[in-house]
């Protein structure tokens, strides 16, 4: 680790004096603006799709909040704690926004004639997976189909801060060690073993989990949250290159549907490496602009990031452009994320009144 150490303090310059320094109870503007430019890379592929550099574009934009929710992760609460925290902040989110959208979207359906099939968009929210079977299958059984496809995430993380808990609870080295290697052997397991997705993206999560004790060894070695740590220019190309060689072998992969790449499960090793690049990338240059009126607006779309993640697809189902028609509709997909993003600053201003008299409004 030592030598990890030096290399990456030879890549880096830092300062102790920085706005990047976090003040209690403030948040860390570079870090919500990481997560903006993600969650409007999420609402992009929704919407209008990439035509052009879709593999750079999307490769871990998806991964990279895992990574910064080890940046964030705290040890020493017990299991009942964190299970309390997690289960308010992720849970409770998941199943309002998610019977949320189920009443609105029957609503819509009704209104323009359509029948869908309320009971298979109940049990797919407490199966919590878009589908059955891996996407690429012929005969399948779609869940999260049609407004809900993005909500697999909260279950996922829910799940991985539970294997991350366990983790962090063996103080041995050895024991983490091993902990390691299973955590990013269980994934081809339990993919290999099984026709179908398993409920929660079980198999997933300890993809995740490694994610996430990843971005919390980043940010206890090296201090990324407590000094403002900038990459050498030196530094940012070379593991811009790395970011997009890997890429480009590794090919588009979306492991909530069972694709993990060109190279199938074995991918799973390169979305770890690239979750954890597109996150050091993107935070240099969030970084650089972060006393810019771009990284302010960029940092509004990401304290709003989970609420996004809930909202914008019941709303872009109902508008009609999703990732697979929106193509080239660039300036229909501009205003279809202008609107998420206002309905949910409305949310959060209906939040904020009534928090007060009703108690779990707090958390959504």
């Amino acid at each position: 680790m030592s030598f990890v150490n030096n290399f990456f303090d030879r890549m880096v310059v830092s300062h102790e004096s920085s706005s990047a320094l976090p003040v209690q109870g403030k948040r860390l503007q570079w870090l919500d603006a990481s997560k903006g430019v993600s969650i409007i890379l999420v609402m992009m592929a929704h919407s209008c799709g990439f035509p052009v550099g879709t593999m750079l574009a999307l490769s871990g934009f998806v991964l990279i909040f895992f990574v910064y929710s080890g940046f964030t992760y705290k040890q020493g609460s017990s299991f009942h704690e964190l299970m309390k925290k997690k289960t308010l902040t992720l849970l409770i989110p998941y199943f309002f926004y998610g019977l949320l959208s189920i009443l609105v979207l029957s609503i819509y359906s009704r209104i323009i004639g359509r029948n869908d099939d309320v009971f298979l968009r109940v049990a797919g929210l407490f199966y919590s997976r878009y589908s059955l079977f891996p996407i690429n299958e012929e005969t399948n059984i779609y869940f999260l189909k049609g407004g809900l496809d993005p909500m697999w995430f909260l279950t996922c993380m829910y799940l991985s801060f539970i294997w991350v808990w366990i983790f962090f609870k063996f103080k041995d080295r050895w024991m983490r060690v091993f902990l390691f290697i299973l955590y990013a052997t269980l994934p081809i397991l339990l993919t290999t073993s099984t026709p179908i997705l398993l409920p929660w993206s079980i198999d997933c999560s300890f993809l995740c989990a490694l994610l996430i004790i990843v971005g919390y060894n980043m940010n206890k070695h090296w201090g990324i949250t407590q000094r403002s740590v900038r990459i050498k220019w030196w530094s940012f190309i070379i593991l811009f290159l790395l970011f997009f060689v890997l890429t480009y072998l590794t090919g588009l992969g979306n492991i909530s549907v069972g694709q993990y790449g060109k190279y199938g499960i074995l991918g799973i090793f390169s979305f770890v490496l690239i979750g954890v690049l597109r996150s050091t990338l993107l935070d240099t240059l969030m970084r650089i602009i972060e006393n810019s009126w771009i990284s302010k607006v960029l940092s509004f779309f990401g304290r709003h990031s989970l609420r996004l993640m809930c909202l914008h697809m019941p709303i872009f189902t109902i508008i009609g452009i999703d990732g697979s028609n929106g193509g080239g509709r660039f300036l229909l997909s501009f205003f279809a994320i202008i609107l998420a993003l206002f309905i949910s600053f409305i949310c959060g201003k209906i939040k904020d009144y009534f928090s007060s008299k009703v108690k779990f409004l707090n958390f959504i």
